[in-house]
């Protein structure tokens, strides 16, 4: 009997400690969707129907997105599903940006009216997600590459940072991410949006996860679509940075304001790249990497290249830097002589040679939506010698 007891103890004691370890919560399991395995977005593309048929916004229409058609851009955002030659630049950008451990896919929900058109929404200008979807799923739901309405709901929705479960066939449907992009609506501004993790209505024969709202009178809104959507991975207006922090985010805690970049980017960032942070506080590496932070010696062999020398350590030492879109090398030094009572700061170097989706494109602040090509590729490593000094050196 004692046994017995004491065999029950600890399988009780170990159930404990792996429920723990499965409930741990980290950044590397996403904020709010999933940062790794794969995720499809519903697509929506609606147009305002102002009383009157007088469209609001007439004098701001388009080259790209002419009244009554879907945006000459609408199938440049997302694959619908896996291929071998990924073509939507938002599914590159998460496939290239993760090594291929997070993919991002999208199909576009028809309007059961008339499929030929994006949806058309009778409002004063306001966007209603949960009329228009329920509308549809009442109509008929039918997506463009005819994905069934589960394919959307790959995920059960878990607390913030908690590891994220994959659905099984008896969980009443949730879509994971609802994604609506309207053309001449009041709010959000044209080249605006939000991301939100709430459920769309309570009186749908369904659920979400997440949703987002964007707006845009012609161009792309890739930028701030990216930007949004990051915020359900990585956190709240306090992770703002690399080009898209500003004033009324709080506390600032990175220093590029303009210029920066980051998947937390947004307006004023200078390139669409993630940056080596990004990498890793969502623990994205290559799968040959021992280490999130690391770099290479000069006979190519993996090196720790996070440096703390609080202790006063002594190092002389090459490091390699490869291209860091390609590779992930980077180099972190935890900066020295910072008050214990205040944050530590780390200086992360990254070796960029613009060979890359993401790298070669650069996002113009003063338009907020144009892409254009910079400077060529380059085939270059960058090699450092790092050398510190003791306080008596």
């Amino acid at each position: 009997m004692k046994r017995i007891i004491i065999l029950f103890f600890l399988s009780c004691l170990l159930s404990g400690v792996l429920n723990a370890q499965e409930n741990k919560i980290s950044s590397r399991n996403g904020q709010v969707l999933p940062v790794n395995g794969a995720i499809r977005i519903l697509l929506i593309f609606v147009e305002i129907e102002y009383p009157g048929g007088v469209d609001k916004y007439a004098s701001e229409v388009g080259e790209q997105w002419k009244p009554g058609s879907y945006p000459v851009w609408s199938n440049d955002l997302f694959d619908a599903n896996a291929s071998s030659d990924l073509k939507g630049i938002a599914t590159r950008y998460y496939h290239e940006s993760s090594f291929g451990n997070y993919s991002v896919y999208a199909d576009i929900l028809l309007n059961p009216d008339n499929p030929s058109i994006p949806f058309q929404y009778k409002s004063n200008g306001e966007v209603n997600v949960s009329n228009i979807l329920i509308d549809a799923w009442n109509k008929g739901f039918k997506t463009k590459s005819s994905l069934p309405a589960d394919s959307f709901d790959l995920w059960v929705k878990s607390k913030s940072g908690e590891i994220k479960q994959s659905r099984t066939m008896d969980e009443p449907l949730s879509f994971d991410h609802v994604m609506v992009i309207a053309r001449n609506c009041t709010y959000p501004g044209s080249l605006a949006g939000y991301a939100s993790a709430g459920n769309l209505s309570g009186k749908a024969p369904f659920r979400t996860d997440s949703y987002s709202v964007f707006a845009t009178r012609s161009a792309n809104p890739l930028n701030i679509l990216l930007h949004e959507y990051n915020h359900l991975l990585f956190g709240g207006n306090n992770v703002h940075c690399c080009g898209g922090n500003h004033m009324a985010s709080g506390n600032q805690l990175f220093l590029s304001f303009q210029g920066g970049w980051g998947m937390m980017g947004a307006a004023n960032k200078s390139l669409m790249t993630c940056n080596a942070w990004d990498r890793y506080k969502l623990g994205w590496k290559l799968p040959d990497k021992d280490l999130y932070i690391s770099a290479t010696d000069t006979s190519g062999n993996e090196i720790n290249s996070d440096f703390d020398f609080s202790d006063n350590r002594i190092v002389d030492t090459l490091i390699v830097l490869r291209d860091f879109v390609t590779y992930g090398d980077a180099l972190r030094i935890r900066l020295p002589g910072i008050p214990d009572n205040e944050y530590p700061q780390w200086l992360w170097v990254e070796n960029h040679q613009t060979k890359s989706l993401t790298e070669a494109l650069l996002i113009f602040s003063n338009t907020r939506s144009r892409v254009a090509p910079i400077l060529p590729s380059r085939d270059y490593m960058h090699i450092f010698r790092l050398i510190t000094m003791n306080s008596k050196g």
